[in-house]
């Protein structure tokens, strides 16, 4: 039997999940925990691969840290809310209706600030019940995120004459009644403001009013 035979009977050999699981660490760049959770089910560790690779030729023009980057997305995604989705409903990973690519162009709307993270929390479910795309669901239900200065810097105005008691907790130096602040902002906006723009803007306004 030649080198090339061997190497050939290699290849077809299935990867054992050690060896996967040593892979993820070195190719992806996760952590030791976070490849041993995606590697306790062959067909959890595909549904990872098949989320980062998105197409040969998408990931071909993708830069080694663009794809370390999509696959640490990834692997919190997968290893906390689609998690989370499977234990709470009972599911195995086949029953995900989320596919692949439906996951990878959530990461992505957050990535590129279309959406926030609490957003697509939200939307990740939608997508299980519904089948929909990430994209048209955020469209249909109008939850791209704000980044409008004045309209953000409109309802936070609109927030800090509603709860007077908090911005005057504020001005005794009780800092944390920005989170509670910026809750406000965000219940009013039904969770589509720019959190960070949001709170810059909030601590900027209460400086103001010193």
């Amino acid at each position: 039997m030649t080198e090339a035979e061997v190497e050939a009977i290699h290849q077809q050999m299935p990867e054992l999940p050690a060896a996967r699981r040593e892979r993820f660490v070195l190719q992806y760049g996760l952590s030791p925990s976070e490849a041993a959770l995606l590697t306790e089910e062959q067909s959890i560790a595909n549904y990872f691969e098949a989320t980062v690779s998105g197409g040969e030729a998408r990931r071909e023009k993708a830069q080694e840290s663009e794809t370390k980057n999509l696959a640490r997305r990834a692997a919190i995604w997968i290893t906390g809310e689609i998690f989370a989705l499977m234990r709470d409903r009972g599911l195995g990973i086949e029953q995900i209706t989320i596919s692949p690519a439906q996951l990878r162009a959530l990461i992505e709307l957050v990535e590129n600030k279309t959406i926030n993270t609490r957003t697509a929390k939200d939307v990740l479910i939608a997508v299980q019940e519904t089948g929909k795309n990430p994209d048209v669901l955020v469209a249909e239900r109008g939850l791209a995120q704000v980044s409008d200065t004045g309209r953000l810097q409109e309802v936070i105005q609109t927030v800090l004459s509603e709860n007077p008691a908090a911005v005057a907790d504020y001005r005794k130096g009780k800092k944390a009644a920005v989170g509670f602040l910026i809750g406000q902002v965000m219940r009013q906006m039904r969770g589509t403001a720019n959190p960070d723009l949001a709170r810059q803007l909030l601590v900027e306004a209460l400086g103001a009013k010193d």
